[in-house]
């Protein structure tokens, strides 16, 4: 058997698709690239492999499946992001402090978009989720200062621990029905956050998964009020608020 002939994008040969460094710099990552006279598939971009570097745009070729872990971490000149088709695994912090990116689109078919991706990106206003993803994981979004929208999609199972904390302008999000566990601190520090509905499937609240959330004005439960106590029972929101439950009765959270 020959030996596949694949390309992963890294800190030592990124030269290779002919990266140089400059403050701004268009980047472009191809479907092929040649290396000593052999033509290889690029299905990969490697742990740090931009980290800290002045890439601004970024456009990603079909073929690409997995972006590793701090790949773009501290990019600071990075606004725009084209993801392929074909990507399915985004690994941890991997756009971190990217200060100014303002839109990148999550391709369907993503599966695994790791902890701490997106987690301080200033000025990463909207974002849609995928439908092929199951899990938002911890602190995915912590400190996203200016997002605002948020598009989630049934299939979503897990919101995970500070996934959304800090995110001061979130104002609404529907949390699909197929959601069962929404982690700790999950919407802490949403002090925009005015209304809130929970589907009836919820399993379980985190400690302190609403702390902060000072304009919460009410939150709607599609279930009843003993799945509510079973739920919430360890929530801390700090101030008092009211719950309606689908049965009608009605209960306050402090």
């Amino acid at each position: 058997m020959g030996t596949k002939r694949v390309f992963c994008v890294t800190k030592e040969n990124r030269k290779e698709i002919g990266f140089v460094d400059e403050p701004n710099e268009y980047l472009l990552i191809p479907p092929t690239v040649k290396v000593e006279g052999r033509e290889l598939t690029v299905t990969s971009i490697g742990p740090e492999a931009f980290q800290r570097t002045g890439v601004g745009n970024v456009v990603i070729f079909d073929g690409v499946k997995k972006i590793d872990k701090y790949a773009f971490t501290s990019c600071k000149h990075l606004t725009e992001v084209l993801l392929p088709k074909t990507l399915t695994r985004i690994e941890k912090m991997a756009f971190r402090f990217c200060t100014n990116l303002e839109r990148i689109v999550l391709p369907e078919g993503l599966t695994t978009i790791n902890e701490e991706i997106f987690g301080c990106c200033e000025k990463l206003s909207s974002i849609e989720i995928p439908a092929t993803v199951k899990r938002l994981e911890a602190a995915l979004f912590a400190c996203c200062t200016s997002l605002e929208e948020v598009v989630l999609h049934e299939g979503l199972e897990v919101i995970g621990s500070g996934a959304f904390s800090g995110c001061r302008r979130l104002k609404n999000i529907h949390i699909p029905d197929t959601v069962s566990d929404i982690g700790n601190c999950a919407f802490s520090g949403c002090d925009s956050l005015k209304k809130l509905e929970l589907p009836a499937g919820l399993m379980r609240i985190g400690v302190f998964a609403l702390r902060g959330c000072k304009d919460l004005g009410e939150i709607r439960f599609g279930g009843t009020m003993r799945d509510w106590k079973y739920a919430a029972w360890n929530v801390h929101l700090g101030v008092s608020v009211p719950v309606i439950c689908s049965d009608g009765s009605f209960s306050s959270l402090a």
